[in-house]
């Protein structure tokens, strides 16, 4: 494929040539079909790879076993330059799917599983990458602020006035809390409570009651919809872990 203006920069790393090329070949294939803008590049040596310009690529495809550098220690490696990239792991070996968790892996397939798992890994991939990118539009006190939706940990109402609070900061407009529960709806985002609205990626744990963030926050949850809240969590933590 030629080069593409916003096309999704896709990796694939497997030592086995033959392998790197056919599942090029299968994103290639699915992407056209999809009509969704890709440029895949295959590396069948880690050093080719890591020589590369890996800050390109939004998504990469790693095995996990290779003879030089092995799919979990390279992703290590990435992580420690702040490379956050997506990382899906191929691999024959369903053994090594708990590795992924050290180096935050979005999914885990299996060679032997790929053709029934691809298709619907790869469009789950892509539909995060453009959640990656939307950004929410805070208008307040004359000004007008762009927050990404990732970076936002939860939304807190006071009356008429929202509160999004961030790692860095919080940020007040003038709505009603509601509107913004259906705007969100399919932005990873639920309502706990009357004033609250918690974004999946930040939430921790749930315990006793209240949802726990990874800002160290502690949120009360609604009694009559506590164990509803609880499925939602879990669902959404299983889609995040397994490609299965």
């Amino acid at each position: 494929m030629g080069m593409q203006e916003n096309a999704i920069k896709i990796a694939v790393c497997d030592d086995e040539t033959w392998f790197a090329e056919q599942l090029k070949q299968k994103i290639e294939t699915l992407a056209e079909k999809a009509e969704w803008k890709v440029e895949v590049d295959a590396y069948d040596q880690t050093d080719t790879f890591l020589k590369s310009d890996i800050r390109q690529y939004q998504l990469l495809f790693l095995d996990v076993r290779m003879e030089s550098l092995d799919g979990i220690q390279m992703a290590r490696e990435l992580r420690k330059q702040k490379i956050q990239a997506m990382i899906i792991y191929v691999s024959a070996y369903i053994e090594m799917a708990p590795q992924g968790y050290e180096v935050h892996a979005f999914r885990y397939l299996l060679k032997q599983d790929l053709d029934r798992s691809l298709p619907y890994t790869l469009k789950e991939a892509v539909e995060e990458l453009a959640y990656r990118r939307k950004t929410y539009e805070i208008h307040a006190q004359g000004r007008t602020d762009l927050i990404p939706l990732r970076d936002i940990i939860y939304i807190e109402s006071f009356k008429r006035i929202v509160v999004f609070h961030t790692k860095d900061r919080s940020s007040k407009e003038y709505r009603r809390l509601s509107d913004l529960e259906e705007e969100l709806r399919d932005s990873n985002f639920i309502r706990i409570q009357k004033s609250y609205l918690v974004n999946l990626d930040h939430v921790a744990y749930i315990e006793k009651g209240e949802v726990h963030m990874d800002n160290e926050a502690s949120l009360p949850c609604s009694k009559e919809k506590y164990e509803e809240i609880i499925q939602q969590y879990l669902l959404w933590k299983g889609r995040q872990i397994w490609g299965f």
